[in-house]
């Protein structure tokens, strides 16, 4: 079992593909991210580029799941999944930061 991450600031979101994601940097390092659509859908990772791809591998099995069991899925994250590959994550052209406070 992992030791829970404690937050330090800055928090900021990234909006990437059309789906807000919300960092918050870890006090030991690293990064803790979620998606505010789908709250249950937490990762982390080591640097800013991990945490990201984390993320996204949660949320395609968080949408793969719901889709399976027929949970209601966010209309906007449907359309994010309908453009993801079930075999791999497509890559990002451009990526915009939104730092809060």
């Amino acid at each position: 079992m992992t030791a829970r991450k404690k937050f330090i600031s800055p928090r900021f979101k990234l909006n990437k593909d059309g789906v807000d994601y919300e960092f918050e940097t870890a006090e030991e390092g690293g990064y803790v991210v979620r998606v505010p659509l789908y709250p249950s859908c937490i990762s982390e990772g080591d640097t800013f580029e991990e945490a990201l791809l984390n993320i996204e591998d949660a949320l395609l099995g968080c949408l793969l799941t719901a889709r399976d069991h027929k949970l209601p899925i966010p209309r906007l994250l449907k359309t994010v999944f309908a453009t993801k590959s079930l075999n791999r994550l497509v890559l990002p052209r451009k990526i915009s930061l939104n730092f809060s406070k």
